[in-house]
């Protein structure tokens, strides 16, 4: 606020800009805007679509949706076109209102000064939901080790095509394997010193990333 004219309140606009964003979407009788969500489900398949032209990142995302099929983290991020095409304004009101009463929540402020009463403000707004069966993020999953290898091969009309290879080991990431585990990997192939690009990159001349 010290850079604006006449001491105008660049923070508060912003703070309040924000919590409306979250609390108050533009929706009516429990649905969003047609023409908002039609705009939103154009803009988020062109997302994905422009993932899928990305052969390394379609390669990685389709290494994780094979080893983690039926689990969580093997949901693409930002869902199938088909996933997006269902939406409504209906279905994604009650996602939102689902998000409110049961998402973790962590408000983070980085910045040169904080508002008065910002997380108070925001407080009193969660204080009027009702909030219950909040996500526990702190829960740990482990991926358990394969019981053989699993090969999916997929053929494109491409020019260079896409290896990529995942491991999985029976940690639950706060045991006393896994740090040794990620210096391994990052000794492995985890940057321009690596074995693997050492090996494969320069020895080969084989594309590696």
């Amino acid at each position: 606020d010290k850079y604006t004219f006449e001491n105008e309140s660049l923070l508060s606009r912003a703070t309040d800009m924000l919590l409306s964003l979250i609390f108050n979407p533009k929706a009516e009788n429990g649905a969003f805007c047609e023409e908002d969500l039609n705009r939103e489900k154009r803009k988020a398949i062109e997302h994905i679509k422009g993932e899928i032209s990305e052969k390394r990142i379609y390669a990685k995302n389709r290494l994780i949706g094979e080893m983690y099929k039926g689990k969580p983290y093997g949901v693409p991020k930002c869902g199938t076109v088909e996933d997006v095409e269902k939406i409504t304004g209906e279905s994604l009101y009650k996602a939102w209102e689902n998000m409110l009463k049961k998402a973790y929540i962590r408000v983070q402020v980085i910045g040169a000064s904080l508002l008065p009463g910002f997380f108070e403000s925001t407080s009193e707004k969660l204080n009027g939901i009702d909030r219950k069966e909040i996500t526990d993020c702190k829960f740990n999953e482990p991926t358990y080790a394969a019981e053989k290898p699993n090969e999916v091969t997929e053929r494109m009309a491409v020019k260079q095509g896409k290896l990529v290879m995942g491991f999985s080991a029976d940690m639950w990431g706060d045991d006393n394997n896994t740090l040794p585990l990620m210096v391994m990997t990052d000794i492995f192939g985890g940057g321009p010193y690596s074995k693997l690009f050492s090996n494969v990159r320069e020895k080969m001349s084989l594309c590696y990333y």
